[in-house]
């Protein structure tokens, strides 16, 4: 649970908190982010998830990361200025809990959480919100990385990684993708980065960067499996901040 509360954070520092407009292009530029919610439920329990929202081409993706974990979110869209999603909570099988929430001005949020279970009952609750500092941490880098894919579309991207203790922790920020990393791994001069995407036609894509350090530069490989084909492809990423 601590990993993911960690990683969540990695979001504000590549999106920005600007104040709320009403046009609804600025609210999608905003949302993208690390968001903790404070909320009591109707069974009278206090609750502060967190709620990772990441954008993929033109549609949103959103976890929920509450006491079991990170969970998917499902039909993430935003309508208007109101963002909606829905998760079935691990704990309570056959429950629907759907989150409705709309900007507050700089980097907080406000909104309605609602449930209805197989049973047939139902109910709602108010809840605020507010983006993750990300003071905390002990060392903060940003990368730039440019890579040619085998089908010679060109790539470029902003990696940004902290380290909190013995751990890191990294975001991936590209013209289509703003996801967390799955996993990073810094062995030596030896750096590890996997990442979970989509392409635009909604196929599931993995990958892993693996490349050696020398200096302010990154160069190595990166290794990827796309509905059962696997290949790879170099990459290099130098060092911004």
């Amino acid at each position: 649970m601590k990993r993911f509360v960690t990683l969540i954070a990695l979001v504000c520092m590549t999106i920005p908190a600007v104040a709320l407009q009403a046009d609804t292009s600025d609210v999608s530029k905003q949302i993208v982010g690390a968001w903790q919610l404070k909320m009591t439920t109707p069974d009278g329990e206090h609750r502060e998830p967190i709620v990772l929202i990441g954008r993929q081409y033109d549609a949103y993706v959103a976890w929920y990361v509450g006491n079991d974990g990170p969970e998917a979110m499902k039909n993430v869209q935003l309508k208007n200025d109101l963002l909606v999603g829905a998760i079935e909570p691990k704990e309570q099988p056959g429950m629907t809990v759907t989150l409705e929430a709309r900007l507050q001005g700089e980097g907080a949020c406000e909104g309605v959480g609602k449930y209805k279970s197989t049973y047939g009952d139902s109910g709602n609750w108010k809840f605020s919100g507010k983006r993750l500092s990300s003071s905390s941490f002990d060392e903060v880098s940003t990368w730039k990385v440019g890579f040619v894919t085998p089908d010679y579309e060109k790539h470029t991207a902003t990696v940004s990684v902290v380290a909190k203790g013995d751990q890191f922790y990294a975001w991936y920020s590209g013209k289509d993708h703003e996801l967390p990393a799955r996993a990073v791994q810094i062995d030596g001069d030896q750096v590890t980065l996997k990442l979970s995407a989509e392409t635009r036609d909604g196929a599931k894509v993995d990958l892993t960067f693996r490349g050696n350090v020398t200096g302010n530069t990154v160069k190595g490989n990166a290794e990827y499996e796309l509905e059962g084909d696997t290949g790879s492809f170099p990459f290099t990423a130098k060092r911004a901040s």
